[in-house]
């Protein structure tokens, strides 16, 4: 469906070979190595796979791959969910323009929506459809338990490395500059990655702060996500909490969750 929407721009598009990535991975990809590999090996599309365990919230669906010692694409199961070991793809391709306008517009005129099952799966025995093997870190965000896991995964040191700090290989976002964060006599940080402008006279650990967020005396936030302008009001205590952007904390002594589980406010919450 993505790509029917803009197979205009594929149609006139001047490169010759086409990346397509999704848009829910957080990893740090250097693409030299894997078209060295799709030229030497002739392919026509080059999937981009891991070998990994799976767990429930880590993937859906679930697109498992068999690749012999050739590299060669053999096999493709896609199944809604799995737990296991398996070769996943990270539903990272390489092809040449001229090659996906065709299957994309083919899809098209059989009414078919999927590029995994309907293009890839389909064509196994009519393309060179090979598998590079990807060994580094890989986030991927498909569940609210994922998206938190991810960014408990940014409080690694080598992972944060890996994904920022890559010779040639930056990530660039909008710049939005503010006033430096202000810790007050009070505070107390212990592993938590925290933005500018934020103002914190309490306690954070384990946790990610975005922007603008205020911590007030007293209060104590652990192993949480607290999105932009998020306030935690005088005594408070949180615990394994996903805040949006907006929200207030101000009448709720304690609030977190239990046995593993995640309690998520949303967006202008006040609670």
């Amino acid at each position: 469906e993505a790509l029917k929407s803009i197979i205009s721009f594929i149609r006139y598009a001047k490169a010759e070979y086409v990346v397509l990535a999704d848009c829910y991975q957080v990893c740090n990809i250097d693409f030299k190595p894997i078209f060295q590999q799709h030229f030497e090996t002739k392919a026509d599309i080059t999937c981009v796979y891991r070998e990994t365990d799976i767990n429930i919230d880590d993937y859906s669906p679930v697109v498992m791959m068999e690749v012999d010692e050739n590299k060669m694409v053999v096999k493709m199961d896609i199944q809604k969910s799995f737990v296991g070991h398996a070769n996943v793809s990270t539903d990272t391709w390489i092809i040449k323009k001229d090659l996906l306008q065709s299957l994309v517009t083919q899809a098209i005129e059989r009414n078919q929506h999927s590029f995994n099952r309907d293009i890839l799966k389909e064509n196994l025995g009519n393309l060179k459809i090979c598998g590079y093997k990807f060994n580094g870190y890989f986030g991927n965000i498909s569940s609210l338990q994922s998206y938190y896991k991810v960014n408990m995964d940014l409080l690694n040191n080598c992972i944060r490395d890996e994904l920022f700090y890559q010779p040639g290989r930056a990530i660039y976002t909008r710049v939005r500059d503010s006033a430096p964060t202000k810790y007050g006599d009070h505070a107390k940080i212990k592993d938590s990655l925290i933005a500018d402008g934020c103002i914190i006279d309490g306690t954070v650990e384990n946790s990610v702060l975005f922007r603008g967020v205020q911590i007030s005396q007293g209060a104590v936030v652990k192993k949480s996500i607290l999105m932009q302008n998020t306030i935690i009001r005088e005594g408070i205590s949180v615990n394994r909490v996903i805040a949006d952007k907006f929200v207030s904390i101000a009448h709720t002594k304690s609030i977190g969750g239990q046995n593993g589980e995640l309690i998520y406010i949303k967006k202008d919450g006040v609670l």
